[in-house]
């Protein structure tokens, strides 16, 4: 136990300037295995106060920390349980009642002692009731106190002495076993060493002792005159620790008495300011009073009048009674229950019934009167004053507003039926004219449609008013579709723009658009898989040549029309989908068409379709493309490539023959300067093949080759100088590789082409001039 003291004084009470006088470990009755200490802790400074701690061990390590305190002054007694028999359980009565199983017998009674002293001692104005507790604990402890003894001590309550080293006495220890010659480690050596010193210090003190009895006689009775002095001391202390208790006990109460001062002031404060904003919510202006009660609803500076007294009657019928400034300052929110029930309250708000209600039948007639006079002259929409509706739970005018409702909607749903369809009509014949390929690039409409949030009741007199619309709306979507299926696209960025700038999705408006918005994009989704189809279905002519295929030469402005459509719209993606799509199926059907052409060269469809995809996506700059823009650039020059070769061929084809068997000798070991020694291949035989290739005979069948290259393509893509410069450049590498293969096989041999690269430039370059 002393070294469970030792920590907790050392963890728990030192920090807060605290000491620990008694501890006894404790369960709870009803919790046995959650174990904790009960400890009793003075403050160092004075006055002091005296507090009981309950203290709990962390499940992780040797922490402890405080889990609840009492102050001893609030203790209205302890229960010893059982004065009879030993029993290790005690009650503490504080607020409510704290039921305890010390560990031990001996700790409870250890602990009853110590607290009796301490309340004997520091509170001897409050004296709380033991009961069931020995009487010799509490004498014990009582004439402990009046000898004056001193507050246990942390170590020694429980019969344990410890006392730790002083500084000085550390300081000396250290001097000690530094002036030993002896190891640390011979410890019994060391010990003996001490053992002589001390024996040689007894008998010197001893003897000194001896030789100054009457000195220490004197110094006795100076000791004696001095604890009798000390105890006069602790005497008086012990007297002003009674006059400073009495005051601080007044301090206390003066200090709660001033806390209950303010607690009142700040009541008073916000109570006034509830029901100044009380008064200033539920008062309503002469004015209007008089205008809902006899206010002019046929003119409008009557009608004027209604509707802001009409405002003002449902603001002041609605208000909360408790604001929020008195919610911040700390108001209760169930206060408005409580101000409901005050008289004054009561009355205004009869007197605002009584008000609604008058208004309501002078209006309800009103309004009577006027629909039935306006039904017959189609200008309801723009004559009919708006109505306020009623809040949910005002129950008096409920049947006069469900009459006056009905009334409304006998009177104006067919007119709204015909004009809606005669509208509507209009739109479908006016598109019918015009189709969307005659268009204009229609941008955005930023018109609003619809502001004002939707009521359940209006939701349901719209359906009433216009139960058709949203069918006939989708008629005319589907009629603009069969019009010009472009329509579409137009269609459907136009309803997602109303539908996003519609504030209520769940209101009637919004229900209807919608519905539109699900039907355009059906409509908009069928309209490019029509596209696509057209596209897979596309045939040409099979009589003259090929050329730009009509779906290659279409798209981008179809594409581009499509663009400006959809810019900014948020419908946009759904468009590079559709793009998507749409290039792969152009991609793949360019292909089957040059397969099937029969007049124009596969490779040539190929080249002239993928470089018109190519420059059409380059121009329009579509991010969602750019791969397959990539793409239409590698086929382009895949195709070109492949043209070239299939047609320019091999134009020295004799010299193309001759070198191949020249490479085939090599390939078979022949050293490739020996090779001029072979018979089939010697000089001779080189020069005599070389004189079939002059330079003219070479310009000829150049100036035919391009003849031929310039009636298979066509005049639109402008492709007859890239695929002349193509086959230039092949042919100067035909050149230099003969060239190549002559002075590495016959070195030494002076063997020439009748004309040079610079001819072949002249050559290609005067052909391309003449034509």
């Amino acid at each position: 136990m002393a070294a469970i003291r030792h920590s907790l004084q050392k963890s728990v009470f030192l920090p807060s300037d605290e000491r620990l006088v008694g501890v006894v470990h404790v369960t709870k009755a009803a919790k046995k295995k959650k174990q904790s200490f009960l400890c009793a802790a003075v403050t160092t400074e004075r006055p002091v106060k005296v507090t009981l701690y309950k203290i709990k061990k962390s499940e992780k390590g040797d922490i402890y920390k405080k889990e609840r305190a009492w102050s001893l002054k609030d203790l209205k007694k302890f229960d010893g349980k059982d004065v009879k028999k030993d029993t290790a359980e005690f009650d503490l009565h504080f607020e409510k009642v704290y039921r305890w199983i010390a560990s031990s017998v001996q700790e409870k009674n250890v602990f009853i002692s110590c607290v009796y002293k301490l309340i004997t001692r520091y509170l001897p104005h409050h004296k709380p009731e033991f009961e069931n507790v020995a009487q010799a604990l509490l004498i014990d402890a009582s004439m402990q106190s009046d000898a004056a003894a001193p507050a246990p001590s942390i170590d020694a309550v429980d019969g344990q002495e410890y006392q730790a080293l002083s500084a000085k006495e550390e300081l000396d220890l250290e001097k000690l076993m530094g002036e030993a010659n002896t190891s640390i480690s011979n410890a019994e050596q060391f010990a003996e060493e001490l053992a002589k010193d001390l024996s040689v210090l007894d008998g010197a003190n001893l003897r000194s002792l001896m030789a100054s009895e009457q000195q220490v006689s004197d110094i006795m009775a100076l000791l004696e005159r001095g604890i009798l002095e000390a105890d006069r001391i602790e005497a008086r202390l012990d007297k002003y620790d009674l006059l400073l208790q009495g005051v601080k006990d007044y301090m206390e109460s003066v200090t709660e008495k001033d806390s209950m001062i303010n607690v009142q002031t700040t009541n008073k404060n916000k109570l006034m300011s509830c029901l100044d904003n009380m008064i200033q919510q539920l008062d309503l202006a002469h004015t209007h009073k008089r205008a809902l009660l006899d206010g002019d609803l046929s003119q409008p500076t009557g009608l004027r009048e209604c509707c802001q007294a009409a405002l003002a009657l449902s603001k002041a019928m609605s208000v909360d009674l408790v604001s929020a400034s008195d919610l911040d300052m700390g108001g209760c929110p169930d206060l408005d229950m409580g101000l409901y029930r005050l008289t004054a309250v009561q009355d205004q708000m009869k007197l605002f019934d009584k008000l609604r209600q008058t208004f309501a039948k002078r209006l309800s007639h009103q309004l009577n009167n006027l629909i039935i006079h306006l039904s017959n002259a189609h200008e309801v929409a723009c004559r009919l004053p708006h109505a306020v509706q009623p809040r949910h739970g005002q129950a008096a005018t409920t049947a006069a507003y469900a009459q006056l409702m009905k009334l409304y909607i006998t009177s104006v749903n067919k007119m709204y039926e015909r004009e809606v369809r005669h509208f509507i009509e209009t739109a479908r014949m006016s598109l019918v004219g015009r189709g969307a390929r005659g268009q204009q690039d229609v941008g955005p409409d930023a018109s609003p449609m619809k502001k004002a949030g939707i009521t359940d009741e209006t939701r349901k007199l719209m359906l009433e008013l216009f139960p058709n619309l949203e069918t006939d709306l989708q008629k005319f979507l589907d009629a603009a579709y069969m019009v010009d299926g472009f329509f579409s696209l137009y269609m459907l960025v136009r309803v997602n723009q109303h539908v996003m700038s519609t504030q209520d999705s769940g209101s009637f408006l919004g229900k209807v658009l919608a519905a539109c918005q699900l039907q355009t994009k059906r409509n908009f989704d069928k309209f490019m898989k029509s596209q696509i189809k057209a596209i897979e279905d596309a045939k040409v002519s099979k009589k003259t040549r090929c050329g730009i295929v009509s779906f290659v030469a279409n798209f981008a402005d179809f594409a581009a029309r499509a663009e400006v459509t959809f810019k900014g719209s948020d419908r946009h993606s759904d468009l590079q989908k559709w793009f998507t799509q749409i290039v792969r199926a152009i991609f793949s059907n360019i292909v089957r068409i040059a397969k099937e052409h029969p007049k124009t060269p596969q490779e040539l469809v190929m080249l002239e379709n993928f470089h018109h995809m190519f420059s059409s996506l380059s121009r329009l700059k579509i991010a969602s493309l750019e791969n397959e823009r990539k793409e239409a650039k590698q086929y382009y020059n895949e195709q070109l490539a492949a043209y070239v070769t299939a047609y320019l061929g091999r134009p020295l084809e004799k010299l193309n023959n001759f070198f191949d068997g020249v490479q085939a000798v090599v390939a078979r070991g022949v050293k490739e300067e020996e090779v001029g020694y072979q018979l089939a291949y010697n000089k001779q035989e080189l020069r005599k093949t070389l004189k079939e290739y002059p330079g003219k005979e070479v310009k000829k069948g150049l100036d035919n080759l391009y003849r031929k290259v310039e009636k298979h393509l066509c005049e639109e893509e402008n492709l007859l100088q890239v695929v002349w410069r193509s086959m230039q450049e092949e042919f100067i590498r035909q050149y230099k590789h003969f060239e190549d293969l002559i002075t590495r096989c016959y070195p030494g041999a002076n063997i020439t082409l009748d004309f040079t690269i610079n001819d072949i430039l002249d050559y290609f370059s005067n052909i391309a001039q003449q034509h």
